[in-house]
């Protein structure tokens, strides 16, 4: 029933409730969003997907570093880190585009992101995961700062090993290369042994030296 036809009636009440209850709690928010998934397009055509999102990201840009936590991480880096590569990504867009946290956080929170979901990072992937990783790569490239050093040559260097693995995008595998090369000083000599692809069976990696 909607105020078309009484006005104060369920509906309105309801979105009363999720925006003075719901989407002012950062536990709430983000419960919400992980169960939009259930139900994806209804969510994203009554637009609860789009104002948890936007919650949450406010939620960071008004206050990205509490003292009380580990300050260069962000309190918030590691509950987003359980969210799947489509909310995060829409999150980090919107975090971005406030212009307010510096690349180095920003940066750290990526890092968190890519350690637990990409176990490809540290060890060779299976083959039945290869698309879904690789779709978190080209991610997590794109949501990459602009800001030389937000991210250490080391993860660079591990997010090209990952991305020749798998065969991400020429695009992200060229824009890693860039990145790092601006940053190869910093870079050890265990950082830049980069496995080609597979030669025959693809859980056999040949080294090869960049």
């Amino acid at each position: 029933m909607t105020d078309a036809i009484d006005r104060g009636n369920l509906c309105g009440k309801l979105d009363s409730f999720f925006k003075s209850c719901i989407l002012r709690r950062w536990k709430d928010t983000l419960l919400t969003l992980q169960s939009t998934r259930l139900y994806h397009s209804l969510c994203e055509e009554l637009r609860i997907t789009h104002r948890c999102v936007e919650a949450l990201a406010s939620a960071v840009v008004a206050d990205p570093v509490r003292p009380a936590r580990l300050a260069s991480k962000g309190w918030w880096a590691e509950d987003l880190a359980n969210l799947g590569i489509d909310h995060y990504w829409r999150i980090m867009l919107a975090i971005k585009s406030g212009v307010v946290l510096s690349g180095k956080i920003i940066g750290d929170a990526l890092q968190i992101y890519a350690s637990r979901w990409l176990p490809i990072l540290e060890q060779s992937p299976a083959a039945d995961g290869d698309l879904k990783q690789r779709l978190l790569i080209e991610k997590i490239v794109s949501l990459l700062p602009s800001e030389k050093g937000s991210v250490p040559c080391s993860f660079l260097m591990k997010l090209i090993r990952a991305a020749n693995i798998i065969d991400a995008s020429y695009a992200s595998k060229m824009e890693l290369a860039r990145r790092a090369g601006v940053q190869l000083e910093e870079a050890t000599v265990n950082d830049l042994l980069i496995p080609s692809l597979p030669c025959e069976d693809k859980k056999e990696l040949c080294m090869t030296s960049m």
